[in-house]
Parts: structure tokens; C-alpha cells; sequence
């Protein structure tokens, strides 16, 4: 009997596993035909698709948001900046201030974002309503006891790439069964 809870355990892994596997390909696929390379899932997708909602926001409030550390969150910022995404200025009310905000270009691909991100989820639609919440219910399960052996609540959000925007986190120095390797 114990030997048949323990292959059980070993095949729920393996199907984790899989699903990974499979994610990632899949995301990959649905990113071929969109402007937007990037993931929706990541800092720099999950910054554009709260900008898409409020289109100028203080630099502040959006670490808050996304729950991750201001340096983090500047690292994201230097890189849409670049590619001309968003501008950020100086609060005129309040110097000590930076505001966020989206450009044209920046709205452009707020918008592939999006709709890389309701393409992902249609990969739910097989399942009804009422199966979908189960599922998330107990994925939340797993993640948290996941969180809890792994000393990771409250960290920002890393993906499975192992850290903000592909970097894994300083503390990490041990490769992750779930990283996916550059």
C-alpha cells in the first residue's frame, strides 16, 4: 500500500513536470505571432498590463502592486524604457516622486500582452467553471507548502526562470528543478 502512495506522488510530480515543459512551449508558440516577445507572465509584461489599466502611476505604488523591491522594479523599468515603452518623470507636486508613464509604443504592446495572456488562458476552457476554481484552489495549496519548504513567501514574483526578469535571485546559488536553463 505505501509502496502504491509513494509511485502516486512520483507520477503528480511528473505531471508538474510536464505541464512546465509544456507551458513553456506553448507560450513560446503563442508569442511567434505577436509583436510582443516578452512573457505577460513577467515583470516587464505584468508592468505594462497594469499601465494598460492606469496609464501613469507612481513608481512607488506600482512596486507595491506587483509586490516586488524598488530595485527590482527599476531594473524592469530601465529595460521598457529603452525600448521606449514608458517615460518616467519627476512629480511636479512632489519632487521625491517618479511617475510611470505608458507611451504609444508602450500601449502597443500592453495590448500584445493581453492578448498573449487571454490566449494562455484559454488553455482552461476545457475545464467547467467549477473546475477551474478546484484547480486553482489546490494549485494554491501546492504553492504555498511549496513557499513554506522553500522559505519564499513574500518574494517577488520569480517565474520559473528563476529570477526577476530571467536573473536568479542573489541568495540562490543551487540550480532549481523547475529553472528553465538560458
Amino acid at each position: 500500500m505505501k509502496e502504491n502512495i509513494k509511485e502516486e506522488k512520483i507520477t503528480l510530480v511528473d505531471q508538474f513536470l510536464k505541464i512546465v515543459r509544456l507551458l513553456g512551449k506553448y507560450r513560446f508558440q503563442i508569442g511567434k505571432d505577436s509583436q510582443y516577445m516578452g512573457d505577460p507572465h513577467s515583470g516587464q509584461g505584468r508592468v505594462l498590463a497594469i499601465l494598460k489599466m492606469q496609464p501613469e502611476i507612481s513608481q512607488k505604488d506600482l512596486a507595491y502592486l506587483l509586490d516586488i523591491r524598488p530595485q527590482s522594479l527599476g531594473e524592469i523599468l530601465s529595460k521598457l524604457e529603452k525600448n521606449e515603452y514608458i517615460v518616467r518623470t519627476t512629480s511636479e507636486q512632489d519632487k521625491r516622486i517618479t511617475n510611470v508613464k505608458l507611451t504609444e509604443e508602450g500601449k502597443k504592446m500592453a495590448e500584445q500582452a493581453q492578448k498573449m495572456q487571454e490566449k494562455a488562458n484559454q488553455l482552461f476552457t476545457s475545464l467547467s467553471e467549477e473546475e477551474q476554481s478546484k484547480l486553482e484552489g489546490l494549485l494554491e495549496k501546492v504553492i504555498k507548502e511549496l513557499e513554506s519548504k522553500t522559505g519564499s513567501e513574500g518574494m517577488p514574483n520569480y517565474g520559473f526562470r528563476g529570477g526577476v526578469e530571467g536573473r536568479r535571485p542573489p541568495h540562490h546559488h543551487h540550480h532549481h528543478p523547475f529553472e528553465r536553463r538560458n
